[in-house]
């Protein structure tokens, strides 16, 4: 599946339909054992394995047959959806029609910035030697340090220790952990466990997976370019926080040629270009755009553009913007240039990706418009001075019209059929108050021990009167021992000690017991935080993006089993179960 289809999944993330069809035994093909067959079209354990590999699906989630489940059912809904809009003609959908040309005129005017404006001020060389470093994917590890003056948090719970943790005290955590780790590099599972502040990550020891350059952002970018022998970076900062980072693997991989990668290794370039060089670039191009915009006669409509902000402030929730105009109305034009209009539809075809309501003010729709013109325009004059689309772009419009055209069919079949209002989201929070009051969260030593044997020793030392600690240092000089400390965290994060924390008081010690995934422990509850209650407005979105969460996935799982009707499914169950990723 390409880049685009996967998108179209990630957009759909958190829907995890139960396919219907039938369950059955695969014959084992010699080369490409089968996963399922959707209406004759086959889904193989390839496909999965090169989704795996550009970091689509999390390795985490193929270990667990659920989770291979999930993986499966997006990619049998999007092989249904391909037949659909197929057979229903949604590649001619006007919404699809207005996406693509938006996309050709966007890679049209990059190309011209790209070699009129850009490419001037980049070697040729300096192309050559960065396509020269392509040939390499890398497998990076990371500490995240967060506090609370970033400008973004990316997780709804905050541990203590980050909410009132300074950007002082969290470069100084961050130069700390980088001098243990120069002494003790074999420490960075364990320091990542403890101190990273990615919820994603640090119970897999900061593991990023296999990441190409054109993936990553820029300081990661240089942290595998300088340090691509595993040796541990110094910290540097990023709106995210500080970060700690090492290359843990590299692997050779083919890039292809400098021609079909120039145009983004001359982006990429550009950004590192100084400020005001860039500055200076940018305020051409933007003297560029706006003489194609007036040469075109750009105007706009400023009535239209009242009536769609009077109609669009009374507008509650964007899920169903689209269905607030009516067909006429949507075609109606905001505004002109020679050759062409822009109609409140292509506006509708934007807000309706943002998902949520945005602020429209008179002045912010008119900058809109002229940005959009501005692409417009000046797409126009390319086409006159001779640029074309190369075939790669030709390629790539051709995967976003398939993109495209499902989200337009996912849309009218799912998100249209989604009842949303205050009172339903509010009906729903009623229902579930005490899961979006925040967390208790707890804060632990533990001491981890592969047999019965040594767990009962330790905890018949600690019966007879040693302190914790002091099990705690000896324990952790025994191979095949796990000492930790937690530091703060959820305390539904640590299932397996759910019966002993339920009459654990700060500071107690618990008895030995049997962990569910294996082994034995002992913990000792250093310090408890007890969860806050928060109203309905408090966390009104996070309300909502967890109702529409689960009424898609109960209304695409409806959808697919009309769909199975249509374009039966059948599942390779042993297939699936022994595949090896």
């Amino acid at each position: 599946m390409n880049a685009y289809g996967r998108g179209f999944l990630v957009l759909l993330a958190g829907m995890v339909p139960i396919s219907c069809g039938i369950r059955e035994r695969a014959p084992r093909p010699p080369q490409e054992p089968i996963l399922a067959i959707v209406a004759g079209d086959t889904i193989t354990l390839r496909e999965m394995q090169l989704l795996l590999a550009a970091g689509q699906i999390p390795e985490e989630q193929l270990r667990r047959m659920e989770g291979r489940r999930e993986a499966l059912n997006e990619l049998i809904y999007d092989r249904q959806l391909k037949h659909f809009v197929l057979d229903r003609g949604y590649d001619r959908h006007a919404s699809v029609i207005r996406r693509v040309r938006n996309f050709m005129d966007e890679r049209l005017v990059a190309k011209v910035v790209r070699i009129r404006i850009e490419g001037p001020l980049i070697p040729d060389s300096s192309v050559r030697m960065y396509h020269d470093r392509l040939g390499s994917e890398f497998r990076l590890q990371r500490i995240r340090i967060a506090h609370k003056d970033l400008p973004v948090r990316r997780n709804t719970w905050i541990p203590a220790d980050v909410s009132s943790r300074s950007r002082l005290e969290a470069a100084h955590l961050a130069d700390s952990l980088y001098r243990v780790l120069q002494l003790r590099p074999a420490a960075f599972s364990e320091l990542t466990e403890r101190f990273s502040n990615d919820e994603d990550t640090k119970y897999l020891d900061g593991d990023l997976g296999f990441r190409r350059l054109e993936t990553l952002p820029m300081e990661l970018e240089d942290v595998a370019l300088r340090f691509p022998d595993g040796r541990v970076a110094p910290p540097f900062e990023t709106p995210e926080g500080f970060h700690i980072v090492r290359v843990s693997d590299r692997r050779t991989v083919d890039v292809g040629s400098i021609e079909k990668n120039r145009d983004w290794i001359l982006d990429r370039l550009f950004s590192r270009l100084d400020v005001d060089t860039r500055r200076q670039a940018i305020r051409r191009q933007e003297a560029l755009q706006d003489s194609a915009l007036s040469a075109a006669g750009f105007r706009i409509e400023e009535g239209a553009v009242h009536f769609f902000l009077r109609r669009y402030d009374r507008i509650e929730d964007p899920s169903g913007i689209r269905y607030s105009f009516d067909s006429l109305e949507a075609e109606t034009p905001l505004a002109f240039y020679t050759g062409g209009d822009i109609r409140i539809a292509e506006i509708l075809d934007q807000l309706e990706d943002n998902r949520t309501k945005v602020h429209l003010s008179l002045a912010l729709m008119k900058a809109g418009l002229r940005r959009i013109g501005r692409t417009r325009t000046l797409a126009v004059l390319a086409r006159d001075w001779g640029f074309k689309l190369s075939p790669d772009d030709s390629i790539q419009a051709k995967q976003a019209s398939e993109l495209w055209a499902k989200h337009a069919a996912h849309r009218d079949h799912v998100e249209a059929k989604i009842p949303i209002s205050t009172d339903l989201l509010r009906s729903w929070y009623e229902q579930r108050r005490d899961d979006y009051d925040s967390d208790n969260a707890v804060d632990l030593a533990e001491i981890r021990v592969p047999d019965s044997t040594r767990i009962l020793y330790y905890g018949q030392r600690l019966a007879a009167g040693e302190t914790f600690e002091r099990v705690y240092r000896e324990a952790e000089q025994i191979p095949g021992n796990l000492c930790r400390t937690t530091g703060f965290m959820p305390e539904k994060a640590v299932p397996d000690f759910a019966a002993q924390l339920a009459t654990m008081k700060r500071g107690d010690v618990s008895k030995p017991f049997r962990r569910e995934q294996g082994g034995y422990s002992i913990i000792k509850l250093i310090d408890r935080q007890i969860g806050m209650k928060r109203s309905f407005d408090e966390v009104r979105s996070l309300v909502r993006e967890q109702y529409l969460r689960n009424e898609r996935k109960r209304r695409v799982a409806e959808w697919m089993s009309q769909l199975g009707k249509i374009y039966p499914v059948r599942i390779f169950e042993e297939t699936l179960s022994e595949a090896v990723f």
